[in-house]
């Protein structure tokens, strides 16, 4: 069995401490503990690359061999005030990548796919596909409805959530595809101001209108890339990026959103004396996948909330 790593080791090591260019400074949100770890000995999981439900069940290794050896490249293209189709093509595949591998990404699958089960098991029973359970030796559950049952905490439904990652495995493509045609702007924060990242570096910024969000990618300590996700057409004629550099309140603010969005670990090159107070803040807070019923659609969102 492999240990993977759903946070890649190349985009770990640019957070490296400035004291130490072989260990991270990690804080932990469960138990506010603080570490310095190597950047292989976290945000890994035995077989965390295997899906079975896939015909290749490791086929998104073949999909990061494109990504993970040309990310220090383009990296230094953009750090130099570049950014090539081939760039965005990199950073864009690694975020659509943790928005599906991490184990962040994987529990938020659960809420899109059991509103999805308990619609189609409604029809069914509107239908009369599904009849009511016939148990008269259970009076608690004789003549109810599956729904009902479930409603009632009676019956749950159990997902094997590698099954909805398979899914989306098979879209990575058209997802990183999408992110790339998005108008992008590429942070740069001044002075001595540098980003964290986490074990879920996939952040929302913002939403507009509570429809469309800005994702954004911390790449280095000094290098943040912006989707701007509403912007995105598939095979868009002309793409728009920018270069800002920021300040130091812009720059927290976007770090506190990090930690907002980590599920566990928070990366940073220094010990900065603020880290830990503001991880406790924050601890309770995740990214958590939304769900609603309009009409005839599910619709979900990812939102920074506070763990129930």
């Amino acid at each position: 069995m492999a240990l993977d790593h759903y946070v890649s080791q190349v985009h770990l090591k640019q957070f490296l401490r400035q004291t130490d260019k072989k260990l991270l400074n990690a804080a932990r949100k469960s138990d506010l503990s603080v570490f310095t770890p190597r950047p292989r000995d976290v945000c890994r999981v035995e077989d965390g690359s295997t899906n079975k439900y896939l015909t290749e069940n490791r086929a998104v290794e073949d999909y990061l061999k494109e990504i993970e050896p040309a990310y220090e490249p383009c990296l230094a293209r953009v750090f130099a005030g570049e950014l090539d189709w081939n760039s965005r093509q990199v950073f864009s595949g690694f975020l659509a990548y943790i928005q599906t591998y991490t184990p962040a990404a994987l529990r938020m699958f659960d809420p899109m796919t059991r509103a999805m089960l308990e619609r189609t098991v409604r029809l069914l029973e509107e239908s009369g596909e599904l009849e009511p359970i016939d148990l008269p030796q259970l009076p608690d559950w004789h003549g109810k409805t599956m729904s009902q049952l479930t409603n009632e905490g009676k019956v749950k439904l159990n997902i094997d959530l590698r099954m909805p990652q398979a899914m989306a495995t098979t879209q990575l493509l058209k997802v990183r595809q999408s992110l790339a045609s998005s108008d992008v702007t590429i942070l740069k924060p001044a002075g001595s101001s540098r980003f964290l990242t986490s074990d879920f570096p996939s952040v929302i910024l913002a939403h507009h209108q509570n429809k469309f969000a800005q994702r954004f990618l911390p790449l280095s300590p000094k290098l943040g890339i912006v989707f701007h996700t509403h912007t995105s057409i598939e095979n868009r004629e002309e793409v728009n990026h920018r270069f800002i550099e920021i300040g130091a309140r812009r720059t927290q603010n976007i770090n506190d959103e990090i930690i907002k969005a980590a599920e566990d670990l928070v990366f940073s090159t220094h010990k900065y004396p603020w880290l830990c107070d503001k991880v406790k803040l924050f601890r309770k807070i995740r990214v958590e996948s939304v769900t609603e019923t309009v009409g005839p659609l599910i619709v979900s969102q990812q939102r920074s909330v506070e763990a129930t």
